[in-house]
């Protein structure tokens, strides 16, 4: 059970419609003159001072308790006539009222927009009492106090913990966001983090420091929370195989535990690489409560930077392979570099992954972030202790009339932590529209010093230091592109910075709405030679998708070439043989291409290499390439490892839409310890269309044309906002800050004469805005016979996302969730089927929503041709065959079904729904698994399905 702790939400009772005379506050002023309902000025006799003037997780809150009445303000006059102003009478539906002179005004304390109980008084008890009935009456066994640091002192952190615990029955696990002394007899484990978004590794390694000292300090097992799997946002890349890897390998190193947020359990998770990541994660668990690996080994794995992949020998023994992941971004669609390989020579592997590119610096759309020719501008001004900074405006050397930049000096004893900043603050926040990109002239001097282009929130969201590191390793102009998803978080430790925090550099995202800051560092000054850059204007600009073809890499004289097209996001993986796998941008595969040339070897030491591609003229194409390399594999079993708790063992899931003898036959590797194991198998038909030209093929099922808006009126019977809510806001269209509309169209149009164009307009400062339009269908529609929705969406790149919600008569649901990253018409397709969330047989509301609505911006999206098919096609007869011995299954499975097989007795096959479909027995004998190495392959009868996509995955289940 997780609980902000001692947080009161505003739309309870203790708050609305009268509030609680216990709710905790900081300041008392009394009023200087009766107001009345209406009046939007609170005067006081007390100076307000040192006081929040904005409502936002950072804040202290900006709302004062007047009798029974909460009142919001926006300002506060702090000379004479003193008071609040731009009120909101009535906040959180309390009642406007009248109030004398001489009434007293307590600013409330508010803790992540929540108000607390004062310490002192019953409602601590009250609070806690709730809190406890919920765990004990659902049974739970673990219970995180989250937030509990918003009790602001020591004391009441520590009396709001005990009397939650105090209540709790059975025997309960503790965690908290934070330590407490009141609290620490009860603590189960310590240190728990929230998970990054940008330099996986280096945020680890942190957090391991971190746990190092924290969980030896309060005699406590360390713990690895909060760790998610990241999909891909308008902010950032989804995570890659060794993110997940590094995480685990720590965690299995230094023995802390690990708990994961996030993970979706519908048929299109965030990154499509969950299960394989969860199946690597649970491996890696077991091995760690297992005690598998010697000392030696676990040593090696907690070396701070160093990377690891887990495998299995020959004989199946388990072992790490030490691991170098080099990635060198290519900026203008050719480049070549030097890969330095600390292992013996290997065939190259590697995945080339397509960036997004940015539109031209004199864009049209492009937004000025800093005007170096107008130096008044750059007030923020700083340098390190030993460093002498000075702004200098020069016509040479120039790109236009004036430039400027800085001339540095740095006369302390060394380069390292050598830094000097210019900046500014945008009062009123900036809004870089549609921009996540920004693009710069440079004039490089070539002594090395790292410049960071970096932006800030402002004070009402959370800090953020998004940093874009470029070294000028160059002399004269050079144009630099930096895109915001791309943050250099990972390499922030490598130098000495005046801020840091891993939340702040390696998680938070910049509000694009409302950036409050901007500043340009140069580090690593050298001693006593003057440094000097000078730049044109900073500009932000928009990002777009392009199109890669013909990736060619070559070591020496060899090249390697892939023919294949990819766009933005997507990547390509080669493990130094046979085919390259394509996956999307959530990491899918999509395709499979062999390459064409010489395999390429990375020799020991150092490696010319080379890329080059086609690309748009009009634009920079860019990519990442990451090669990889392995040394010697690291083995070592302890002597107390307990194999019990190895009894299970999952291989990592497999896509298959083609019986070609590569996707379909694979060899298991039984671990030489444990003796024979019994073979079982998830399978699952994630697409499977009827052969063309049969009879079964039909027609999709129409839900909204875009023809007509009047059934998304608002109108009686229509109660879509029945389920529309978040933490904060329930039963509303829209939260507060924004508007919606939708109506039909008749420009653009993609299928027929009309589409539904749903438009949404935000005033919040932040990207938490959300709309939502819905229809009801009366009688409800059955689609228990469809197997997927698809429709066309004109998106406007505006990086919001779009949610089309399911809701059955039961109030069960099914979200279909697309980032709209993308301008123009394009088609998006979803599988039906929620595993057991929403009954298809009864659907009665389609909802659209716009969520994470960019700050101060609007955003449109045109829909067309909303429709569910049929896929009545079916795997027919699956089998495996291990080691020649034939495993057949008499069934079909049909799309979004699955067929579980647990080693013995019959197999189950799943619905759609989640449910049990039937029962069938395999023909032939269950296989057995000796140690070391079993052939797999599977089959079925292709002849009775057309197009299939099936995703299986092998349990080795030891005896």
């Amino acid at each position: 059970m997780h609980t902000l702790t001692g947080c009161i939400q505003v739309d309870d009772p203790w708050v609305t419609p009268v509030p609680d005379k216990r709710l905790e506050k900081d300041a008392r002023f009394t009023l200087a003159a009766a107001v009345g309902p209406g009046d939007k000025v609170i005067p006081t006799i007390e100076r307000p001072a040192g006081l929040e003037t904005f409502w936002s997780d950072m804040s202290t809150g900006n709302t004062i308790q007047v009798g029974d009445e909460i009142i919001a303000y926006t300002g506060i006059s702090a000379e004479p006539p003193y008071g609040f102003t731009g009120c909101t009478r009535g906040q959180w539906r309390t009642r406007p009222a009248e109030h004398p002179q001489g009434a007293a005004a307590d600013h409330l304390v508010a803790s992540y927009c929540s108000y607390i109980p004062d310490e002192t008084t019953t409602l601590v008890d009250e609070l806690a009492a709730c809190i406890a009935n919920v765990y004990n009456t659902c049974g739970f066994d673990m219970i995180y106090m989250d937030g509990s640091e918003g009790m602001k002192t020591a004391h009441a952190v520590a009396r709001m913990k005990q009397a939650i615990f105090g209540r709790l029955k059975g025997r309960v696990l503790v965690e908290s966001s934070s330590g407490s002394w009141g609290a620490w007899p009860f603590h189960s484990r310590v240190g728990a983090w929230d998970h990054p978004t940008w330099g996986f590794n280096r945020f680890n390694d942190l957090h391991c420091a971190s746990l190092a000292t924290y969980a030896t300090g309060e005699m406590l097992p360390g713990h690895m929370g909060w760790w998610v799997v990241t999909g891909p946002t308008a902010d950032h890349a989804g995570m890659f195989p060794e993110d997940m890897e590094y995480f685990a390998g720590k965690c299995l190193g230094w023995d802390h535990s690990s708990s994961l947020q996030g993970v979706g359990t519908g048929a299109a998770p965030p990154n499509a690489r969950q299960d394989e990541y969860l199946t690597m994660l649970g491996r890696y668990e077991r091995l760690r409560l297992a005690r598998y690996f010697a000392p030696a080994v676990l040593e090696k794995l907690r070396t701070p930077g160093e990377q690891f992949r887990l495998g299995q020998a020959a004989d199946g023994a388990w072992q790490f392979r030490p691991t170098d992941c080099a990635a060198h971004k290519v900026t203008n669609g050719a480049d070549t570099w030097q890969v330095r390989n600390r292992y013996a020579a290997q065939p190259l592997k590697l995945r080339i992954e397509v960036l997004y590119a940015c539109r031209p610096y004199d864009s049209p759309a492009a937004v000025v972030v800093a005007d170096f020719a107008k130096p008044d501008q750059l007030t923020v001004r700083a340098t390190a202790e030993g460093v002498k900074q000075s702004l200098h405006t020069t016509a040479e050397p120039t790109r236009q009339t004036t430039v400027s930049g800085f001339v540095a000096t740095n006369s302390s004893a060394s380069f390292r932590g050598a830094w000097t900043k210019l900046g500014r603050v945008f009062d009123p926040p900036l809004d870089l529209g549609q921009a996540g990109a920004l693009g710069v002239w440079i004039h490089g001097d070539g002594q090395g010093e790292l410049l960071n282009f970096q932006l800030n929130n402002t004070r009402e969201n959370y800090p953020v230091w998004d940093d874009h590191y470029v070294e000028v390793d160059f002399t004269g102009w050079r144009y630099v592109e930096l895109l915001l998803r791309e943050r250099d978080a990972q390499r922030h430790q490598d130098y000495v910075w005046p801020y840091g925090g891993p939340c702040e550099v390696g998680r938070s995202p910049l509000v694009r709405g409302r950036v409050g800051a901007f500043n340009v560092y140069a580090n690593e000054l050298p001693v006593e030679r003057p440094v000097a850059c000078y730049f044109g204007p900073v500009k932000a600009l928009p990002v777009l998708k392009i199109k890669l073809t013909n990736p060619t890499v070559s070591v020496g004289e060899r090249r390697l070439s892939f023919p294949v097209s990819l766009e933005s996001g997507q990547y390509l993986e080669y493990e130094g043989a046979g085919e390259a796998i394509v996956r999307d941008e959530r990491g899918e595969v999509i395709a499979r291409v062999a390459p064409q040339g010489a395999a390429p070897i990375l020799a020991a030491g150092a490696n010319a290499l080379g890329f080059t591609c086609e690309g748009p003229a009009e634009v920079r194409t860019r990519a990442r390439v990451t090669v990889i390399s392995e040394g010697t594999p690291r083995s070592g079993r302890s002597p107390r490892a307990d194999t019990r708790l190895l009894r299970t063992e999952y291989d990592d899931p497999r896509t298959i839409w083609a019986l070609d003898g590569r996707q379909n036959e694979w060899d298991l590797v039984t671990r030489p310890d444990a003796g024979p194991a019994a073979f079982a198998v998830d399978l699952t038909v994630e697409r499977a269309t009827a052969p063309p030209g049969s009879s079964e093929a039909s027609q999709p099922l129409i839900l909204e044309s875009g023809e007509d808006d009047a059934g998304f009126a608002d109108a009686p019977g229509n109660h879509y906002t029945q389920y529309v809510y978040d933490d904060q806001d329930k039963q509303v269209a829209v939260k507060p800050g924004v508007t919606v509309t939708l109506e039909r169209v008749t420009e653009p149009v993609k299928v027929g004469q009309g589409s539904l164009r749903l438009r949404a307009v935000s005033t919040r400062g932040d990207a938490a805005g959300w709309c939502a339009r819905g229809r009801r269908f009366a009688p409800a529609q059955d689609l228990s016979s469809y197997g997927r929705l698809a429709l066309w969406v004109h998106g406007d790149g505006g990086g919001e996302s779009l949610k089309l919600q399911l809701r059955d008569t039961a109030g069960g649901w099914q979200d279909l969730v697309t980032p709209v990253d993308f301008t123009g018409w394009k088609r998006v397709e979803f599988a039906l089927g929620d595993g057991g969330r929403i009954d298809l047989a009864k659907i009665e509301y389609l909802i659209v929503f716009f969520n994470s609505i960019p700050a101060g911006r609007t955003v449109a999206c045109c829909l067309d041709a909303i429709e569910v098919s049929r896929e009545v096609g079916g795997v027919r007869h699956p089998e495996f065959v291990v080691n020649g011995q034939p495993l057949a299954f008499p069934a079909t499975i049909g799309t979004g079904e699955r067929l579980a097989y647990r080693g013995s007795g019959p197999a189950v096959v799943y619905g759609r729904d989640g449910r049990v479909r039937s029962r069938c027995q395999p023909t032939g004998p269950a296989p057995v698994l000796r140690p070391g190495r079993s052939r797999v392959r599977f089959t079925f009868d292709d002849q009775s399905v057309g197009e299939y996509r099936l995703r299986l995955q092998a349990v080795k289940q030891y005896r």
